[in-house]
């Protein structure tokens, strides 16, 4: 409830956290769905505890190496088993919070490597897990990106990458820049989308994600002229409006100052 709400509450997260570190094997009395709320709930309000992420990391990697994930249980309908979404919480919240477990990352990309394709992945699962493995700066995963590149591009899901949203196209471009993966394919296809959608479409992005995108594509060296002519525009056109707005509120508080003076 906390981490829907976004507020922070440094005591409770810790007294929650010391309780369950201190517990031996209590973890195994949880869903799947529960552990990947915890810690998703620590790193969205930014508090960390390392214990816990500790136990939860060592605890998701016994569960998944035991019972294994395949295209049956990889939409998590098993409350005992981490599918797509609980994967893809999981290494988000341990990138988001910095807490480092290289054997989780490698047990989870392994996992989803070896599936057969990644349908069961939703567009915001599948860009997170993306971000995590590119933020966290974990071994390189090359399998992992192509394997993801190829379920947004299969020929039978050629509609699918409408379906991926502003911050669903930014994660999957940066992360792909960010951990050096190049797919001349998906950039081109994700940068058709973006032109699609039109200038009146950015607003949907904002300054921040459209900057990010340039910096995806220019760290990439993938081209794509009216991409980049259409995301520069905008993001000047926004700072330009940005300092318009910042002198006009600067010239109304002299003006009002100046008539407080005056009837002083």
């Amino acid at each position: 409830a906390f981490g829907e709400a976004g507020q922070p509450k440094p005591k409770v997260f810790r007294k929650v956290a010391d309780h369950i570190a201190r517990r031996v094997g209590w973890l195994r009395e949880f869903k799947a769905r529960e552990v990947s709320n915890l810690v998703w709930a620590f790193a969205k309000c930014e508090e960390s505890h390392s214990k816990l992420f500790e136990k939860v990391g060592n605890h998701v990697v016994a569960a998944v190496a035991a019972a294994g994930l395949d295209d049956d249980d990889a939409d998590g309908s098993s409350s005992e088993s981490f599918g797509a979404k609980e994967l893809s919480d999981v290494v988000w919240a341990f990138a988001k919070a910095e807490e480092s477990h290289p054997r989780l990352f490698e047990e989870v990309a392994g996992r989803i490597v070896a599936l057969d394709d990644l349908r069961s992945f939703e567009p915001a699962e599948l860009s997170n897990l993306l971000w995590a493995y590119a933020w966290a700066e974990e071994l390189p995963r090359p399998r992992l990106f192509e394997k993801a590149a190829n379920r947004m591009l299969a020929a039978e899901l050629e509609d699918d990458l409408n379906s991926f949203g502003p911050q669903d196209l930014t994660n999957v471009v940066w992360a792909f820049a960010r951990a050096g993966e190049s797919h001349p394919r998906l950039f081109e296809r994700v940068a058709d989308r973006v032109v699609e959608l039109g200038e009146d479409g950015l607003h949907a992005f904002g300054t921040h994600n459209c900057s990010q995108i340039l910096w995806a594509f220019e760290s990439s060296e993938f081209v794509h002229a009216r991409l980049t002519e259409m995301l520069a525009a905008y993001v000047d056109e926004q700072m330009m409006d940005a300092e318009t707005s910042e002198e006009e509120s600067r010239d109304v508080s002299e003006n009002s100052n100046s008539l407080s003076a005056q009837s002083g």
